[in-house]
C-alpha cells in the first residue's frame, strides 16, 4: 500500500468566485421554486381570494450568503400548507397543500439545472 499526503490550498480569488457561484445557484433555486409554485397555491372561496398567493409572491426570496427562504406569511398559511391533499376539497382545481415541497419534488432536476446554467452566465 502506498500512502500519499498532500496539502491543497485554494486560491483566495477562486474560493470567493466559487462561493458567489454557489450563492447564485441557491438563490436561483429558491426563486424558481417560488415561481413554479404560484399556480398551485390554494385560493379561497371568500373575498380577497388571492391573499395567500399574493402575500407569498410579495414575500419573495429572503436571505443571503447561501441561505435563502421562501414563504407564505399570512396568519393561516401554515395551516393550509399542512392540509391533506387527499381529504381536502380545494375550491380551485390544480391547487395543493405543501406547494413548495410539491414543486421541488416534481421539478427539482429542471430547477437545479436551470439555476446552475443561469448562474454560469457572467462566468466565475
Amino acid at each position: 500500500m502506498i500512502k500519499v499526503d498532500t496539502d491543497f490550498k485554494l486560491n483566495p480569488s477562486l474560493k470567493s468566485s466559487l462561493e458567489k457561484f454557489n450563492d447564485k445557484v441557491i438563490y436561483n433555486c429558491a426563486y424558481k421554486t417560488l415561481n413554479y409554485s404560484i399556480p398551485i397555491i390554494p385560493l379561497s372561496n371568500r373575498p380577497n381570494t388571492e391573499k395567500l398567493r399574493l402575500s407569498t409572491v410579495a414575500y419573495g426570496v429572503k436571505g443571503g450568503n447561501g441561505e435563502y427562504e421562501i414563504g407564505s406569511p399570512t396568519s393561516y398559511a401554515s395551516r393550509v400548507y399542512k392540509m391533506d391533499d387527499h381529504t381536502t376539497n380545494w375550491t380551485t382545481g390544480g391547487t395543493h397543500s405543501q406547494w413548495f415541497e410539491k414543486t421541488w419534488k416534481e421539478k427539482q432536476q429542471m430547477i437545479l439545472q436551470s439555476a446552475i446554467t443561469e448562474s454560469k452566465i457572467g462566468g466565475l
